[in-house]
């Protein structure tokens, strides 16, 4: 199955290592080129610094949260906004399903299976 529909390059920004480098391993597999980012900050200036197709974000990160580097993005690059994926194991927060309703970004709740993943940035 193809999954790349024009997404190259991804960058996944995730504090917990292991779900980062699982995430990384199965997307590679596929053929993406995949960048880490332990942090927000870090996440920032990778995002300056080169053009990302897709990002992954935890909503819970150190340094800028998730929703915030979604604001950043909003605001440098507009029309990949809608190419965020968040993931995050609060899934009964109300600021976080209010903000899934408000920007329409889908939310991968964790714990995720492979299927999961792949679907989801299938459909992105």
């Amino acid at each position: 199955m193809d999954i790349r529909n024009k997404i190259n390059e991804i960058l996944i920004i995730e504090d917990e290592r292991v779900i980062a480098m699982v995430c990384k391993r199965i997307l590679s597999r596929k053929g993406f080129n995949i960048t880490l980012a332990p942090d927000g900050n870090i996440a920032v200036d990778l995002i300056k610094k080169t053009k990302y197709d897709l990002f992954l974000i935890d909503i819970k990160i150190p340094g800028i949260d998730g929703l915030g580097v979604y604001q950043y993005i909003s605001q440098i690059y507009p029309p990949n906004s809608f190419r965020v994926i968040f993931m995050t194991g609060d899934t009964l927060s109300t600021n976080i399903l209010e903000f899934e309703t408000k920007t329409g970004c889908r939310l991968l709740k964790k714990p995720f299976s492979i299927d999961d993943l792949l679907k989801a940035v299938k459909n992105a």
